[in-house]
């Protein structure tokens, strides 16, 4: 009688858990990260708690707090949680599965907005890892793999390399195009990141023949 008990508590925790999951969802969707934030912490605690900490309900709780945690800017402490459930969901469901690859992004989005080059080394790194899993799984045009490519080229472009972000923010310009249509939204966003890549290169080339005059003139001298 107790062990049933026991079990009918924690199977309403388990509900109440998952309740405060589906309710959490919604208020970050409003914008409200501090309640939410609450309530993903109280949903994991519940998880940890009934069904421990590697269990694929636990670590789905751990990356849902990780994303709120990314979306108030708090990068660190998200990169933790993420890094916990790529390792979680890498033991039990694998390195290529959805979950993982999504949690992989995930932390690779946290690290790129960190300062310093291996932070952002070893974003590109879990980017191109991630995009070469999504292109095997989903596809060379799915909408998470055009994602991946823009957060990648984005990167990419942080660090200075708009000659290697190029053909990137061109793929995705073109995959937008055909999956959305030329009037999306998402369209002309792809069309501006497109254009400040340019506009880099441009102006690169227009300034190497000045510091090749310098050079020469420092040599005549």
């Amino acid at each position: 009688g107790g062990g049933g008990g026991r079990g009918g508590a924690l199977g309403r925790e388990r509900e109440e858990a998952r309740g405060r999951d589906d309710v959490a969802d919604r208020v970050a969707g409003r914008g409200e990260l501090g309640e939410a934030m609450a309530l993903f912490r109280h949903a994991l605690a519940v998880r940890e708690k009934e069904l421990g900490r590697k269990h694929k309900g636990t670590l789905q709780s751990v990356n849902n707090l990780a994303n709120v945690l990314h979306h108030q800017g708090q990068y660190a402490a998200a990169e933790t949680l993420f890094r916990r459930a790529v390792a979680g969901c890498t033991e039990k469901l694998g390195a290529t599965h959805q979950h993982t690859l999504h949690s992989t992004s995930g932390l690779a989005t946290a690290l790129s907005n960190q300062k310093g080059k291996p932070k952002q080394d070893e974003a590109a790194r879990l980017f191109r890892r991630v995009l070469a899993a999504f292109e095997a799984t989903l596809g060379a045009d799915h909408d998470q793999t055009l994602a991946t490519v823009g957060n990648l080229a984005s990167l990419l472009g942080r660090q200075g390399e708009h000659a290697e972000a190029l053909p990137l923010k061109r793929r995705v310009l073109a995959g937008r195009e055909a999956l959305l249509g030329a009037e999306h939204p998402a369209t002309p966003v792809a069309v501006g990141n497109l254009a400040n890549t340019l506009g880099h290169l441009s102006r690169s080339a227009e300034a190497e023949p000045d510091r090749k005059s310098t050079r020469l003139n420092s040599r005549q001298w």
